[in-house]
């Protein structure tokens, strides 16, 4: 569940959309891993305005549109905040939040966001809190339903999880990396 939305417990990470590191991906075949996926079950499709420099969001646009009627049943996360170059984070002020939010909105075809995500954002960014007034913000406007972060530091979970309105929390969490268990799993 995400607020009063039900969605599959297992999403679709639409990175690999954006083509490149592994070979051509089509978007033909791109858009045949999201049907295939919808048809399997999988209703929370998640994207990030630098993949591929847009090309992830505008082929999950394209794919929420060819469901028609069955895309209200879609949830899709889109984050905001990182760039093309490896590591690269942008400084989000709200002026720049609200032009990424507007090109997200364009090419995924969609009034508002269903769900932005910060896309690990600088520590001393979030800390001032300024990214999370504007969040605010973009969600009392309409252009945002829901919002969060995509964090990969338990410092940044812990600055995020304090934050009034935050829907969702997306924190690096695997065999190799298990800090989360200790010093962050019971306060969230």
């Amino acid at each position: 569940m995400l607020g009063d939305r039900r969605v599959s417990e297992i999403g679709l990470d639409c990175w690999r959309l954006r083509g490149g590191d592994w070979g051509d991906l089509t978007d033909e075949h791109a858009l045949s891993s999201l049907h295939a996926a919808f048809d399997s079950g999988v209703t929370l499709f998640d994207t990030a305005d630098v993949y591929g420099d847009g090309r992830s969001e505008r082929l999950v646009g394209r794919f929420r549109k060819s469901i028609g009627a069955d895309a209200t049943g879609i949830l899709i996360s889109t984050k905001i905040g990182r760039t093309s170059q490896y590591g690269g984070a942008i400084e989000l002020d709200a002026a720049t939040l609200r032009i990424k939010v507007e090109g997200s909105v364009r090419r995924l075809g969609v009034e508002s966001l269903d769900l932005l995500q910060l896309h690990c954002t600088p520590t001393h960014v979030m800390r001032s809190g300024e990214v999370f007034d504007a969040l605010r913000g973009l969600e009392g406007a309409g252009m945002v339903r829901r919002w969060g972060a995509s964090v990969e530091t338990i410092e940044d979970a812990l600055i995020c999880l304090a934050e009034p309105g935050l829907a969702s929390l997306n924190i690096t969490f695997g065999v190799f990396r298990q800090k989360a268990i200790e010093a962050f799993f019971d306060e969230a």
